[in-house]
C-alpha cells in the first residue's frame, strides 16, 4: 500500500492504495510459485522464488533497476533476466 507512481504496489495499476492489496499474479510467470523472500525499495520491489531459482521485479524501472532489459516501469511483476 501507499504511493504507486510506477507502478510499485504490483497490483497492476497506477492507483495509490490506503490499504493492503495482492501483487497482481495473475499471469503464468508466478503461478504456483512460492515466495522466500521480497526487498522492497523505494519505488521497486523483488520477490525471490523458493527454490532460489527465479527474481521476480515491479514498480520504477527509469535506470534498469528491474533487471528485465529495459527502462519500462512495471506495474506487475516481470522476470529479472
Amino acid at each position: 500500500w501507499g504511493a504507486n507512481s510506477h507502478g510499485e504496489i504490483g497490483d497492476g495499476t497506477t492507483t495509490h492504495r490506503n490499504k493492503p492489496v495482492l501483487v497482481n499474479t495473475i499471469s503464468t510467470l508466478m503461478e504456483n510459485q512460492s515466495i522466500s523472500m521480497i526487498s522492497c525499495g523505494n519505488s521497486h520491489n523483488l520477490a525471490l522464488s523458493q527454490d532460489g531459482l527465479k527474481i521476480f521485479s515491479w514498480g520504477e524501472n527509469s535506470f534498469g533497476q528491474l533487471g528485465d532489459g529495459t527502462t519500462i516501469d512495471r506495474n506487475q511483476p516481470v522476470l529479472v533476466n
